[in-house]
């Protein structure tokens, strides 16, 4: 992925529009260009910046707006991995309380009247807390 890609104002224009998330055929019509244009433009961005997704694109956009480095986003990217790895390590150990779904003698209870916006027959299961 090239950062420091030059592009043209019209690739340029496509590309902010694609990172938005809109589709080709409805920046063609925004910009009163023809499909085909919009899709040269597009591919003629991906070549100078290196990539072949509208994701990858989406990832360069924000990148180059916001001055963040593809390493300071691998950083962030492990260090929140690692918070969640050891919050559901956490959990395991009993560090944090956790809820257990059980059922009273191994029948399921089933509801008879079911109020306005529930659905009949939902199981009622109880839980437990346990610290």
């Amino acid at each position: 992925m090239n950062l420091e890609a030059e592009l043209t104002e019209c690739e340029g224009e496509v590309t902010d529009w694609l990172a938005d998330g809109f589709a080709k055929k409805e920046i063609a019509s925004e910009l009163g260009k023809s499909i085909r244009t919009v899709e040269n433009l597009t591919n003629s961005a991906y070549k100078k910046i290196g990539i072949q997704k509208v994701s990858e694109l989406t990832k360069w956009w924000f990148m180059t707006r916001f001055s963040i480095s593809q390493y300071e986003i691998e950083a962030k990217k492990r260090a929140l991995g690692m918070v969640f790895v050891s919050l559901f390590f956490a959990q395991d150990m009993k560090f944090l309380p956790t809820y257990q779904l059980t059922r009273q003698n191994n029948k399921r209870r089933t509801t008879t009247a079911a109020p306005s916006g529930k659905r009949r027959n939902e199981i009622d299961f109880e839980t437990e807390i346990y610290s």
